[in-house]
C-alpha cells in the first residue's frame, strides 16, 4: 500500500479493444518523486502491462497504449 514513498490513486479507465464501453475501477501506488509526464505512462504499465501476443492467449497479448485514463484521483490528498 502507500507509505511516505508513494502516492495512491484511483484511476478509471476503458480498454480500446473492450466490446463494450466498461469503465472500470483500479488502485494503483506510484512514487511521489515521478515527474508529471510520467504519471500516465506509469499507471498504464501497471494496470496492463506488456504481454506478448503467444498461443496461450489465442495471440491476443497486451499494451499499455491500449487503456484510456478516464480519470486519476490521488486519494493521499483525501485524507
Amino acid at each position: 500500500m502507500e507509505n511516505n514513498d508513494s502516492v495512491l490513486l484511483l484511476v478509471t479507465y476503458t480498454l480500446q479493444n473492450s466490446a463494450n464501453s466498461t469503465i472500470y475501477e483500479r488502485t494503483v501506488a506510484v512514487s511521489r518523486t515521478l515527474e508529471p509526464a510520467s504519471i500516465v505512462p506509469t499507471v498504464k504499465q501497471l494496470i496492463r502491462p506488456l504481454k506478448e501476443a503467444d498461443p496461450s492467449d489465442n495471440y491476443r497479448g497486451q499494451h499499455p497504449s491500449q487503456i484510456d485514463i478516464v480519470n486519476l484521483i490521488n486519494l493521499s490528498t483525501l485524507l
